[in-house]
């Protein structure tokens, strides 16, 4: 019994169980072979594209005390802008002495296209939200983006009942365990509740 993983080169690793930490569309090659019907059905869980950008400004140019870890804006406000962290403040280190590091998040359901949008266009679209909510005066003097095709993933409609039936596809595999954002919540804080509880379940197994 068990289960043997090849990661190429040669290199093998056997154990007892196996966890797929991996969003829903990439678990679907690694498992046709186990269950097509629990790969079909994965196969239908959307993921909306995100665009992440990291936002450098002095501390002088941003006047809100950022004493928080972020804000998420609604859909009516009719802006491009989804949502902010304040990086540097839940992170100390990350920026430099008297600057601030903004994690600003566009596209997902509300605007698809957006990823596939230039560099500029991206960030004239995050800083009109960040100016209104922020008072940001200037233009940020640091700017990484990063985009992601496939990223949150969807609680559409029959979402649970969806996991139901992958989860009884592969209850035959025994020591399989999915644990992508698909299930039980999107967020980091989720993922690791999740993965604590499943630690505590099979130390009791």
């Amino acid at each position: 019994g068990g289960w043997q993983v090849d990661g190429g080169g040669g290199v093998r690793e056997t154990g007892d169980w196996l966890f797929l930490a991996i969003p829903a569309f990439a678990a679907v090659p690694l498992l046709e072979s186990l269950s097509g019907l629990a790969a079909q059905h994965l196969a239908g869980i959307h993921h909306a594209p995100v665009v992440s950008m990291a936002l450098g400004f002095d501390r002088c140019q941003v006047k809100h005390l950022l004493d928080g870890f972020g804000f998420l804006l609604p859909g009516r406000e009719g802006l491009d802008l989804l949502g902010c962290l304040f990086s540097s403040t839940l992170f100390p280190g990350r920026a430099g002495l008297d600057r601030v590091i903004l994690t600003a998040f566009m596209g997902g359901t509300r605007h698809p296209t957006t990823v596939a949008q230039g560099d500029d266009a991206l960030v004239a679209g995050a800083l009109g939200g960040l100016r209104g909510v922020l008072g940001i005066g200037a233009s940020p003097g640091f700017v990484r983006i990063t985009r992601y095709e496939r990223a949150i993933a969807q609680y559409a409609m029959g979402h649970l009942q969806r996991l139901d039936q992958i989860r009884q596809a592969l209850a035959s595999w025994r020591g399989l365990y999915l644990c992508g954002n698909y299930m039980g919540g999107v967020s980091v804080a989720d993922r690791v509740l999740n993965s604590e509880r499943l630690a505590q379940s099979l130390g009791h197994t």
